[in-house]
Formats: structure tokens, sequence, C-alpha cells
């Protein structure tokens, strides 16, 4: 029998409760950061209110705030921290409690630290040292963050939106989302967390780049409107990369920085439609595995992954249908629509069929998925099959 309740993150399925994803983000986040704070709490000065204010966090009920904390860079790289000894654990504290003074866990607090780049409210700062968080009356809340030059950025909450004039947000591309463009100066580096470092991301975000981008958006909303919504919940940013040799397409993420994907640019919008479609259906399968595994491991079997050209285990086979899968039925939607980038669709329709039957084969009843494993798969291979 199918979990309805896993199907939200197989694919879109008309009216779905949001509730359902902060509650699952927020029971994750509240996991990740009690145990980094068992782990390295030690670490973290507590005269300065930190460690106070990251635990005040714990134990309230889910909400759409609280949600937009735990789906951060922030919190993927706290859980990072507890598995990688290179990760700077009073940083990352750092990382946390700003995305929590950003979405509304008010304090007061203050800390130092090694200069780092930091996102706030959409905006990006270079080689932030010191930041200090102040709450004022029952509603109002300041955050002052101080880089290694001695320049102060100063921002105000009035009226649930934070105020500072003197910095810029980054560019926003998704009419209906949050997304925003990615420069490299804005990422985390060193140790465990530069995950972007081999992806040639760029250091301005051109017209070019914002053309490519919104283009991509546009014809998501033209095509399937639905597939617009699914990427708008869960995609924070777009890391922008250069195009690779031969006008290579090359675009990825990873689950400890959740809501972010990298893309290269310039590329035709339906090339990027595709792109946010594939991204994000990862980060739907890395939003459901926080709450359990999608395999149990008594497959040890090695399969192979057409579009990587290599044997992997059951559950990478599982990700990787799930997100050709639901290309495919996005692809179904363009013919649907009448979208006018039917060349596109009808040169890689087939190649497209032929990697997706690859890899549902081991994967149909197989004993070795999970509820939430055989939860992706079932709806995606039924709707497939509905159209085949």
């Amino acid at each position: 029998m199918r979990n309805d309740l896993i199907t939200p993150f197989s694919l879109p399925c008309g009216p779905v409760d949001e509730s359902l994803f902060d509650t699952v983000i927020c029971t994750s986040a509240t996991g990740t950061l009690g145990l980094f704070l068992e782990v390295h709490g030690k670490r973290i000065e507590a005269g300065d209110g930190l460690q106070a204010f990251l635990s005040g966090w714990l134990g309230k009920p889910p909400s759409p705030q609280r949600a937009r904390a735990g789906w951060s860079m922030a919190f993927g790289l706290a859980g990072l921290a507890l598995k990688d000894g290179r990760v700077d654990p009073a940083e990352i504290a750092v990382r946390v409690a700003v995305a929590l003074t950003e979405t509304g866990h008010d304090g007061n607090w203050s800390a130092s630290f090694k200069p780092a780049p930091l996102i706030f409210d959409g905006r990006a700062m270079r080689d932030v040292v010191r930041a200090e968080a102040t709450q004022s009356g029952s509603d109002g809340a300041t955050l002052k963050l101080v880089d290694a030059s001695g320049t102060a950025y100063a921002f105000e909450r009035i009226g649930g939106a934070w105020m500072a004039a003197a910095v810029p947000r980054m560019h926003t591309v998704a009419p209906f989302g949050r997304a925003h463009l990615v420069p490299n100066y804005a990422l985390p580096v060193g140790g465990g967390s530069d995950f972007f470092r081999e992806c040639h991301t760029v250091g301005s975000i051109d017209d070019d780049a914002i053309a490519t981008f919104r283009g991509g958006f546009e014809a998501l909303h033209a095509a399937a409107p639905e597939y617009r919504a699914w990427v708008d919940r869960a995609l924070n940013g777009i890391v922008v990369g250069a195009l690779q040799p031969a006008f290579k397409t090359v675009s990825g993420s990873w689950e400890e920085v959740p809501g972010y994907v990298h893309s290269s640019y310039p590329h035709a919008p339906v090339v990027i439609a595709e792109l946010l479609v594939h991204e994000c259906s990862h980060q739907y399968y890395y939003m459901l595995e926080r709450l359990g595994p999608i395999d149990d491991g008594t497959d040890t079997e090695l399969y192979w992954s057409p579009p990587i050209r290599k044997a992997r285990p059951i559950n990478r086979v599982l990700m990787a249908y799930h997100a050709l899968a639901n290309t495919l039925l996005f692809f179904n939607r363009i013919k649907q629509t009448g979208y006018d980038d039917r060349g596109y669709v009808d040169a890689n329709e087939q190649f497209l069929r032929e990697d997706i039957e690859t890899l549902a084969r081991p994967l149909r009843d197989n004993p070795a998925l999970t509820e939430f494993g055989r939860g992706l798969f079932q709806p995606l291979d039924e709707r497939i099959t509905e159209f085949a």
C-alpha cells in the first residue's frame, strides 16, 4: 500500500498541506541542533548568550519560519560538523544563530570568529568576524555584522521585514519564490564545507546570468506551473557557474547544502527549467531522507546508473530515478501545454525513457526499499506507466 504522506516528496500532486514539509524539516533541524550542542557545546562561548540563544530554539512546535531556518545552509553545515572534524563548530554556531535571528527567533547574543562570508536576508557579506543580535521590545530586533576591515552592517527588523539600506540583496530570479543567484564570495570555504570549489563558480552575477535563470523560471511556469511551485518550495539559491567546454550543462547539489543547487550558464530557458526540476527533485529526496533511510541495507548489489555511467547502490539508483522520472513528467507537461520548445523534448525524450527504464528495473518489487523508498518510487512508476 502506498503512503500518501510520502507522495508529495515523490512528485507534484495537487493541493498539499504545507505543514507536512514544515514538520519534516523542523523535526530534523531540531534533532541536528540538539546533537550539535551536545557534541560541540563546550566549544561555544556561554557568556555571550550564544549557547542559550541556540538552546532556546529547541522544543517549539513546527512553523514556516522555523522550517525556513532548518532548510538552510547553516543547518546543513551543522549536520556536516557532526561528521567532519575539519569544520569549525564555532563558525557553524554563529551561522545557525544568524539563520534563527533572520527567521524570527529573538534574543540577545554576540560572538567573534574567524573571517567568513555570511548570507543574511538574501544579502551577502564577505569576511565577517563578529555578529551581535539584540531584541528590542516584543517585536523588534537588530543584527550587526562586522567584517575584518571594521565595516559594520546594521540590520533592523521593521514590520516583519529586515532593513539594511547599505547592503543590496542578491539578484532574485524566481518571481514566486525566494531563490537568488549566489556568487562564489558568499559561499563557505575550507574544511569539508568547500562544496563548490570545482564548479567554476563566478565572482559576479552579470546580465546574462540574470536573463538565463529568469528565462528558466518563466519557461517552468509557462509549461508546468505545478513544477514551478515544486521548485519554489525547495529552492533557496542557485550558485552560478561558468559555461563548461563544449557548451556542456553542468549542475548539482549536496544534502549538506539544503536548498541550494549549482548550475552553469547560459543555456536555453527549457534547459534551465529541466535542470531546476532535476536538482529540486534531489532536494525532496534529501528532505525525505531526513526522516529515515530509503533502503534497509540488505541489497548490497551495485546497479548501472546511466546518468553517471557507473554502478551504484540501490538508494542512489532511486535518487537518480526520482530526478529523471520527474524530468520526464515535466517533458510530458510541455507537450500537453503546447510550450513552444518541443524540439528539445523530441530530441531527448527517448533517451530519457531508456535511462528511466534501466534505473526502474532493480527498484520494482525490491524488498530492500523501506516505506520511504517505496513511497518515492511507486507514484512515479505508476504515473509514467499511465502515459507510456
